[in-house]
């Protein structure tokens, strides 16, 4: 448990650096790509509204979230992924809302969740993260080959570690250390890994009688 929790904590920071430096230029996109068909002024102040509204609602979810109010993030998630489907919040609300149901031992609905965050999410950051989540529900629920298959073939740069420690993770519980093992070595070969992922990761290496690297 501690493992999946110091990833998902990663995968949130993730998220957080990525819409720090993204969620401004997203909107400021949307702007500028109907503002002509529109009107410059008045798309301008609607998306700009929007943005704000459902800003503000996120901010309400994530305080909902940190004191587990289940009622108050069903509540809040549902409006932002009802009524701002095309805000960038509104994907990272169903995040939230899919960790709360999984937190209420609701596996299935929390795969419902992540399942929205796949077919909707612009950004395939985003919605990697959703499959591999995905994936770790349902390894728990013994589906060990769906789980596989949920992040087979997904080539996303930036979790390309994150990625490999998964499958080495989901080879364990098949028994398949070998092949577990070069999956750990696959991610430890990345260069942009933090310490504790690192750290981490030789010791999943170590329990399996590999802790050198090949």
């Amino acid at each position: 448990m501690a493992d999946i929790q110091d990833a998902e904590r990663e995968q949130v920071e993730a998220i957080k650096k990525w819409w720090g430096e993204n969620g401004r230029v997203v909107t400021i996109g949307i702007i500028l790509g109907l503002g002509g068909v529109f009107g410059w002024k008045a798309w301008e102040a609607r998306v700009v509204s929007n943005e704000e509204q459902a800003s503000a609602l996120y901010e309400q979810l994530v305080n909902a979230a940190a004191s587990n109010t289940t009622a108050e993030v069903n509540e809040l998630a549902g409006t932002l992924m009802d009524s701002y489907p095309n805000s960038g919040y509104a994907t990272l609300s169903a995040l939230i809302r899919a960790g709360s149901a999984f937190q209420n031992d609701q596996t299935d609905e929390a795969i419902a969740y992540l399942q929205w965050v796949i077919d909707n999410a612009k950004h395939e950051e985003i919605k990697t993260i959703a499959k591999m989540r995905t994936a770790r529900l349902l390894a728990d629920q013994g589906k060990l080959d769906s789980a596989l298959d949920k992040i087979r073939n997904i080539r996303t740069e930036t979790l390309k570690a994150p990625l490999a420690e998964l499958r080495g993770d989901l080879l364990v519980s098949e028994g398949k250390s070998q092949n577990a093992i070069e999956a750990y070595l696959e991610a430890l070969a990345n260069n942009s890994l933090s310490i504790t992922m690192r750290h981490r990761l030789e010791l999943k290496l170590k329990d399996l009688g590999a802790d050198e690297p090949l």
